[in-house]
């Protein structure tokens, strides 16, 4: 029991920011071309070739690599994030082969390309290798930046990082990436900015998250 309520603090605390910005949708990918006032399409930094596919399409940004090859696509909101912010996106992974997931890198504050929340397969499960939508949150807290799963099975996986510097800037790189021997289709939609649960989702929140703990343990997400 006390284990359970420990984990339900955690995820209370991940779900309310320390600012009290309003929650702002940043995009849903409503027009038919990608809104480049908010996003940059980049490679990334280690600079693997962009997958095949990467676009705005039936009101999501779409991924996918159709034949095998190390591939990565990005996309880089233009909004730098300082501490009491936090963003939020819904991830759909459609179809997968071998190496291939969506990871989060994380630039600013002392940190140069820090992967964190992955979701996939490469080298072993990255927590979960599933098909399905997992919705994720990466929050900047005053000295740590936390991310939270919720896959569709119902699994709930959170991970943190230190940030040592106070009032950094920092930049996110959001993407989808495949292996030596991995292709997939990986879709990206309702990505929100300072995403603050009314008090009535507080509660609807509180109550599922007892029901998942109550069925499920917290599994340890895997970092690079």
């Amino acid at each position: 029991m006390r284990k359970t309520l420990e984990k339900l603090a955690l995820l209370t605390a991940l779900a309310m920011p320390a600012s009290q910005a309003k929650a702002v949708l940043y995009d849903d990918f409503s027009s038919p071309v990608l809104d480049t006032n908010k996003w940059e399409v980049k490679q990334d930094t280690e600079g693997q070739p962009l997958m095949d596919e990467g676009y705005v399409t039936n009101g999501v940004f779409h991924t996918q690599q159709n034949s095998i090859g190390d591939r990565r696509t990005y996309l880089v909101p233009k909004h730098q994030f300082v501490a009491g912010e936090n963003i939020s996106y819904d991830v759909n992974i459609i179809s997968k082969e071998g190496h291939y997931g969506n990871v989060n890198l994380l630039f600013g504050g002392g940190y140069n390309r820090e992967a964190m929340g992955m979701v996939g397969f490469n080298n072993g499960p990255q927590p979960r290798d599933e098909l399905g939508t997992t919705h994720i949150k990466l929050s900047f807290l005053e000295n740590k930046f936390t991310i939270e799963e919720l896959f569709s099975s119902g699994a709930i996986v959170t991970n943190q990082l230190s940030l040592s510097i106070p009032n950094a800037n920092y930049t996110l790189y959001i993407g989808s990436f495949t292996g030596h021997n991995g292709r997939a289709h990986i879709d990206y939609d309702n990505f929100r900015i300072n995403d603050i649960p009314e008090p009535a989702s507080l509660v609807v929140l509180t109550a599922t998250s007892i029901s998942l703990f109550g069925r499920k343990r917290k599994e340890k997400q895997f970092s690079q």
